[in-house]
């Protein structure tokens, strides 16, 4: 059997280096801190879109739990491998009164960032949350399927804080081409911080 020695030459050599630095710094980073995700439902919208690409805070709820008003990545209830993004609406020790689309927080009314409400009621809850739970609507109440539903979750679903939409493009454009992808990228979403 004979072997191959790879040579690298000199010109090459701060190109390999730097692609090593690149991997050991991307790398742990994004298993440890900041997670990318492709937002694909509609439930957040005017805040978020669909075809936003997030980056998200994986460290921040390691020493916290939620607080209200936050965005937050979460394992969906219904199925654990997918990941939602929802608004943080109560935190533990917290009462929550839900009927239809509105919901009061301590007898507080918990508005929407975007100004959707509707009062077609769909059923009504009403509960306290115990301690380490949350309870998670989508700014468009309309369309989110979250916790008026499914109740309060534990914080332990919650994989970490939405930060940034680094990337934005319309997903379901039909063409193909060059042309056609350019045109569905949203330049006035990127670059914007999610609060």
């Amino acid at each position: 059997m004979r072997s191959v020695l790879l040579s690298v030459s000199e010109h090459e050599k701060p190109l390999i280096s730097l692609l090593i630095l690149v991997a050991m710094i991307s790398i742990p980073l994004r298993l440890l801190v900041l997670e990318p995700y492709v937002v694909r439902s509609n439930s957040m919208e005017d805040t978020l879109c669909v075809g936003d690409h997030i980056l998200v805070n994986k460290l921040v709820f390691l020493f916290r739990s939620p607080a209200q008003g936050e965005i937050i990545v979460l394992r969906s209830p219904e199925h654990p491998s997918v990941a939602i993004v929802k608004r943080c609406a109560a935190t533990s020790g917290q009462t929550i009164h839900s009927v239809g689309h509105s919901v009061w927080v301590d007898e507080i009314p918990f508005r929407p960032q975007n100004g959707f409400e509707e009062t077609r009621a769909h059923g009504s809850l009403s509960v306290s949350l115990g301690r380490n739970e949350v309870f998670v609507v989508g700014d468009n109440r309309l369309v989110s399927r979250d916790s008026r539903f499914w109740g309060p979750l534990s914080d332990r679903s919650v994989l970490g804080r939405a930060e940034l939409i680094y990337f934005s493009r319309h997903l379901y454009e039909k063409k193909k081409g060059l042309m056609p992808y350019l045109k569905s990228i949203r330049l006035k979403r990127c670059g914007r911080l999610i609060r």
